[in-house]
């Protein structure tokens, strides 16, 4: 078992397989191994005040300025902040710089980030990060994070779509029409909406005018701060395994992210 959320299967006789999901959050998961932070090279790093320049569409930025028309950047309210505490695992602080991120972004130049990890046997990947997407977005995959070992042999990959895996990062405070993806702690998260009937058209909870329906959007966890909304990326290996580098790379040329940190699981020498 790993801290976070464990996804395992259960087999029923004569029913077949079940998955579930185990979540632990307060670190009692973790005896065997420890949680770890990766260094993020501060010379690739922006101020949150350029996030502008990571969209590709002027259309989209001018969208932006209507609805952020009193000049609020997304990392504002983690003014003189050092480090934040990530849903999941609580019991380790976050070390974050000071309004400041790894950008990922096609319209800025770096549509890929890749990092060395720390030698150690991986069980789980961390990543928070900004997600700075929008409508524009939806209904696709918008990132692609792979995890390779030694000898650059792909040993997990992840890809991530809006909606289901990320929110957007307004936040309900912001947002024209309260358009924010995440207003409150999910209580749904992991649960999936039931089959419908040949009667039904629709779910209730995906009929108009409610858009969007946060409890439902995605599956993530994410911290709400007062400027913006930060998703918390949870990828489980396969297996206990040394793994070499992280890549994390946009698909297509308008999603942009801010990665701010990175948190492993590693086994205890």
């Amino acid at each position: 078992m790993s801290q976070g959320d464990n996804k395992l299967k259960l087999l029923v006789a004569g029913v077949g397989e079940i998955d579930f999901i185990v979540s632990f959050e307060d670190g009692s998961a973790t005896n065997n191994s420890k949680l770890i932070q990766v260094e993020l090279p501060e010379d690739e790093m922006i101020p949150d005040k350029d996030y502008m320049q990571t969209r590709s569409s002027d259309t989209v930025q001018n969208i932006w300025h209507f609805y952020y028309s009193v000049s609020i950047t997304p990392l504002q309210g983690l003014e003189g902040q050092t480090n934040i505490i990530v849903p999941g695992i609580e019991n380790f602080p976050v070390k974050i710089a000071d309004r400041k991120f790894i950008p990922v972004s096609s319209q800025f130049g770096k549509p890929m980030f890749k990092i060395n990890l720390p030698v150690g046997k991986y069980k789980k990947i961390w990543l928070v990060v900004l997600p700075i997407i929008d409508w524009h977005d939806l209904f696709s995959p918008v990132a692609v994070v792979t995890l390779k070992n030694g000898i650059d042999k792909v040993v997990c990959s992840k890809i991530l779509r809006l909606p289901g895996d990320l929110d957007w990062w307004w936040t309900k405070n912001f947002v024209y029409a309260n358009y924010a993806t995440a207003q409150e702690k999910r209580t749904k998260r992991n649960v999936l909406l039931p089959l419908l009937s040949p009667n039904d058209s629709d779910w209730k909870e995906g009929k108009p005018p409610h858009f969007p329906h946060y409890d439902e959007w995605a599956d993530c966890r994410n911290i709400i701060t007062p400027s913006c909304v930060l998703d918390v990326i949870e990828i489980d290996l396969p297996e206990t395994q040394n793994l070499k580098s992280l890549q994390f790379e946009t698909v297509g040329v308008d999603p942009a992210f801010g990665i701010l940190g990175i948190i492993a699981e590693i086994e205890k020498p």
